[in-house]
């Protein structure tokens, strides 16, 4: 009889060596990828009501947009006529905005361009390298030195930037800013410059140059009442008299009603009422005319410099000849026409 056992033992050992090789590769390893690292979504995350971010914005934003038409209807003709539409808008709206107490940024948009504002900004602390990096038309500047100065002008574009380490001795201050130009001529005749100024007939001071009539006199008084005050005698330092002419210079316009006591070449005692004006409701001032004031003073500076002072015609661009301008005192011209009619109602 033929026995079967050692078939049966050599499928078991089969079977257990299989087992033992498959249980020797289902341990875990660790599996490193080949792809890089994916970046955050945003740099940083935050939101309205944070510690880190104060937000302002007030003021308004007008817009409308404007059309209108006409319709007209008849036995023999209709028609409609309309107008294009027209868009108007009225700014006037401020906003401010810091972030994490450093970044900055501050805008004002007004209908007037010249007080518009834009500004985009990072101010440091002391312990940063970067102080201040400045980007807009305001605080466009830098510190000045010895050699040069660049000042501050307001509304000029541009950006500013400053950094400082103490520790290495590193200061650093730069800007690029556009400023506007403007032209400005000098015209010379040999070795003389001529100064050309614009003074309109109303341009003439009030209450500084009077003159009197009965001249020559001999003795003066000048009292000043004014609108809410005592009388007060001026001093003889607060005007100028010619006693041969009988004109009279103020350093200054009167607080109110001036008067003029004085005593004529002839023996003639005087009394005259030089200027006055009074204070209307509203609160302005309405100086009164007075024949005896001189309407022909204007305030020209630099006048001790010039050598040669005239009227120029506008229309020709040649010396008017009709006018004489001679210098009074210091910063005060006279201009007298030569060929002025004498006024029919002067009291001399």
């Amino acid at each position: 009889m033929i026995k079967k056992r050692p078939r049966s033992t050599t499928y078991v050992s089969f079977a257990l060596a299989l087992g033992v090789f498959c249980a020797s590769r289902s341990f875990p390893q660790d599996l490193v990828s080949a792809l890089p690292v994916e970046p955050p979504s945003s740099l940083f995350s935050t939101k309205l009501g944070d510690s880190e971010v104060e937000a302002l914005a007030q003021g308004f934003w007008e817009a409308s947009v404007l059309s209108s038409g006409s319709f007209s209807t008849g036995s023999s003709d209709s028609g409609f006529n309309a107008v294009p539409f027209l868009f108007t808008q009225t700014p006037d709206l401020y906003v401010f905005l810091r972030f994490r107490q450093h970044w900055l940024f501050e805008t004002y948009v007004t209908q007037n361009m010249t007080e518009s504002m834009f500004s985009l900004a990072f101010e440091g602390d002391e312990t940063s390298f970067i102080r201040s990096a400045r980007l807009g038309n305001v605080g466009i500047t830098m510190p000045e030195y010895p050699y040069m100065a660049f000042g501050a002008l307001p509304g000029s574009f541009g950006a500013a930037f400053n950094a400082y380490d103490e520790a290495r001795a590193i200061a650093v201050d730069a800007m690029i800013r556009w400023d506007g130009l403007q032209w400005k001529t000098r015209t010379f005749f040999g070795g003389d410059e001529a100064r050309e100024d614009s003074l309109a007939p109303g341009d003439d001071l009030r209450g500084r140059r009077f003159v009197l009539p009965g001249a020559p006199i001999v003795t003066l008084t000048l009292v000043d009442t004014a609108v809410t005050g005592a009388p007060r005698t001026l001093r003889s330092d607060e005007y100028s008299v010619s006693l041969a002419t009988g004109v009279v210079l103020l350093g200054a316009e009167p607080l109110g009603t001036l008067s003029a006591t004085y005593r004529t070449g002839a023996g003639v005692d005087r009394a005259e009422t030089l200027y006055a004006y009074t204070v209307d409701t509203d609160g302005a001032v309405v100086r009164q005319d007075n024949p005896l004031e001189a309407r022909n003073l204007y305030a020209l500076s630099d006048t001790e410099e010039a050598r040669q002072l005239f009227v120029r015609n506008l229309a020709t661009g040649t010396t008017d000849t009709r006018f004489t301008v001679s210098r009074v005192a210091s910063g005060l011209i006279q201009v007298v026409r030569d060929d002025a009619a004498p006024d029919p109602d002067e009291p001399f």
